[in-house]
C-alpha cells in the first residue's frame, strides 16, 4: 500500500521540506484514522518513547513519539503513536509498534489526523523519508 500525504491544510503542506515558521518541514505527514495501528518500517530496537511537546502542556502534552534505531544508526521516528511496548524492546519490520493518537484533539479540526514519519541519520541530518517506503 502506498501512504497518503497529508494535503496542504490549514497548517500547510505533509511533504518533507515543506516551509514552515521555524524552517523546514523534517518528515513526511501521513493521513490516518485515529486508532490505526502503525508498523515498523526497518528492523531494530525500540530506543525511545518520547514527547514532541511538554507533556504538562494541558493541549499538546498527551502527544508522544516511537523512536526505532536500526543497527547502522538510523532513526526511524513516528510521531502522534500511542504504544505498549517498552524502550529495548527488538522491533520486525513490519511489526505494529503502535496506534496512530488524534492530533485534531492538539490542534483543530484544520489539521487532518496524520502520523508524522521522519529518519535521522548519525550525524543528525533528516532524510528525505520517502525513500523508506
Amino acid at each position: 500500500m502506498i501512504p497518503t500525504q497529508r494535503p496542504m491544510d490549514g497548517f500547510g503542506s505533509g511533504e518533507f521540506g515543506a516551509p514552515r515558521a521555524y524552517g523546514k518541514h523534517n518528515g513526511v505527514d501521513i493521513v490516518g484514522l485515529p486508532g490505526s495501528p502503525i508498523v515498523s518500517l526497518c528492523a531494530g530496537k525500540l530506543t525511545k518513547i518520547g514527547y514532541p511537546y511538554d507533556p504538562k502542556d494541558p493541549v499538546k502534552g498527551f502527544l508522544r513519539y516511537i523512536q526505532v534505531t536500526r543497527l547502522d544508526g538510523l532513526r526511524f521516528r513516528y510521531f502522534y503513536a500511542s504504544t505498549r511496548l517498552e524502550v529495548g524492546r527488538r522491533i520486525e519490520i513490519g511489526q505494529v509498534i503502535g496506534s496512530l493518537q488524534n492530533v485534531s484533539h492538539a490542534y483543530d479540526a484544520r489539521m487532518l489526523p496524520h502520523l508524522h514519519f521522519e529518519v535521522i541519520d548519525t550525524e543528525g541530518e533528516y532524510l528525505d523519508p520517502n525513500q523508506f517506503f
